[in-house]
């Protein structure tokens, strides 16, 4: 299927701008969202000594301008309930559980603040945290239709990433009497609240229990979504946004080749009228209408091209094998096809070699005169005071132009090469050659070609010609047209 060039031109220009788009559009949501995913600090509090100690970590999102924040109850629970020990020690109150919340602000500015437990829901692996001193923006929710293949991004922190540097910049914070907030804090802490992005695609929507695919106390049956994101041990409870930047999932566990991550349809069931929140159900939400006008442009290009090349196709087409000659001094015309039927009277030539050669003048008359004998008269010379030509191929299966007395006549000294079957008298089907790509001239006794501004250009010998300038060649010569490459000589010869 050919389509035409400028077609081919406009349609690629049109996906790489959809790419561009798409990226670009994906990377302003990510940053958006970025400043309102934070990472959750789990803290054991030893009252007796005053000693604080970093146990674990996590992510969260903010869905509410009051800092109310999302993410796991494995996270907000610090999984206690899996230590009785430890369960009766909190219990007793000879350690307490506090949570800090840290982010970089959208001009990179570190803060921490205090937060606590608003409500867990252990079955769903889902809570809620309060930092009442956070002011940052909500995320929305968008609890539509979630497909196999959409593109998903997780953010997170997770705690691979970490170095034993960004431990001890916590670990002398809290030391240190830990601010009820904490802004600009040093540099190690300024690391160590970095999020990653990982981005992938939606295996499948499913639905299933915690309890039926890892270590979790028995729950109710919750929507649940598959996918290839690379998150690990610190990411749960961290988002996982679409293309527009909204949250569709929680990112609660993963095993070496499988993410789950709870749908966040969950939890916008338990939440319902008890706190103010955010949500869309428009999937795909939030696309710019440039992103729109582009998808709909590349859908028109994709479809004219489609109805051209068929349209071309239904074309009866001259051949890449169709050879038209015009033959002896007699001037009788014979059109020869590869698999069709000769029209002249005389013998068929030879089989062609790849390539077209054809006058489009000469092949109109051929077709509907087959058998008409014309002695072809120049103005005011004859065929017989020009010399035949042929510009013979390098290449073992190249094309053969003949360039003879007879053409010479009829165009007064100059024949025009090209691609075109209306621009040119001499024509080659070749993608290298130009509508109007090469003319050949006699003069006397002497022979030139000009190039007529061809996109690739016409060589003499190895030497591209300057356009619009006659060059005198001789027998012997080596003529590029394009990439093609002749050998000039004498028919006669």
């Amino acid at each position: 299927m050919n389509l035409p060039p400028l077609l081919v031109r406009l349609t690629l220009l049109a996906v790489a701008f959809l790419l561009g788009e798409l990226h670009a559009f994906a990377e302003s949501a990510i940053k958006k969202a970025g400043p309102s995913v934070v990472r959750v600090l789990c803290v054991y509090h030893y009252p007796n000594t005053g000693q604080r100690e970093l146990r674990s970590t996590g992510s969260g999102f903010v869905i509410g301008d009051d800092g109310l924040i999302g993410t796991n109850d494995h996270v907000a629970s610090m999984r206690i309930y899996k230590d009785a020990r430890l369960q009766r020690s909190v219990e007793q109150g000879t350690i307490a559980l506090e949570f800090y919340v840290g982010r970089l602000t959208s001009g990179g500015v570190a803060e921490i603040y205090p937060a606590k437990v608003e409500w867990q829901d252990r079955g769903r692996d889902l809570a809620l945290l309060r930092a009442p001193d956070l002011k940052a923006p909500a995320l929305k929710m968008n609890i539509g239709e979630v497909i196999e293949a959409d593109v998903v991004y997780a953010i997170g922190y997770p705690g691979a990433a970490d170095t034993k540097e960004d431990y001890r910049a916590v670990q002398a914070w809290l030391a240190a009497g830990r601010p009820a907030r904490t802004i600009s804090p040093p540099d190690g802490l300024r690391n160590f609240l970095k999020y990653t992005v990982n981005e992938s695609t939606i295996r499948r929507p499913k639905t299933d229990k915690w309890s039926n695919i890892y270590d979790y106390p028995e729950g109710p049956v919750i929507q649940m979504l598959e996918n290839d994101c690379n998150f690990s041990p610190g990411n749960s409870g961290g988002p996982l946004i679409n293309i527009a930047g909204e949250i569709i999932g929680v990112n609660s566990a993963g095993s070496q080749n499988l993410r789950i991550s709870s749908s966040i349809v969950e939890l916008h069931r338990a939440m319902g009228d008890r706190w103010p929140h955010k949500f869309t159900t428009w999937r795909p939400s939030n696309v710019p209408w440039y992103l729109i006008l582009g998808i709909i442009g590349a859908a028109v290009l994709g479809i004219t091209g489609a109805v051209l090349a068929l349209s071309r196709r239904q074309q009866p087409e001259m051949g890449r094998t169709t050879l038209l000659r015009i033959l002896g001094p007699t001037g009788r015309r014979q059109l020869g096809h590869e698999g069709g039927t000769h029209l002249a009277s005389p013998p068929p030539p030879p089989p062609p070699r790849e390539g077209t050669i054809i006058d489009p003048r000469a092949a109109r008359t051929a077709l509907v005169h087959p058998n008409e004998k014309t002695v072809l008269q120049g103005r005011g010379k004859t065929a017989h005071q020009y010399a035949t030509f042929q510009l013979s191929p390098k290449e073992h299966d190249g094309v053969l132009l003949e360039l003879d007395a007879q053409r010479f006549a009829r165009q007064n000294g100059r024949l025009i090469v090209g691609r075109s079957t209306e621009l040119a008298h001499v024509c080659l089907d070749d993608r290298n050659i130009s509508n109007r790509h090469a003319a050949v001239r006699v003069k006397g006794s002497q022979l030139y070609i000009e190039d007529l501004e061809s996109s690739n250009g016409t060589r003499v010998n190895g030497k591209r010609l300057e356009p619009y300038t006659d060059t005198p060649i001789s027998v012997g010569d080596t003529i590029s047209l394009g990439s093609l490459h002749f050998k000039l000589r004498s028919a006669d010869s």
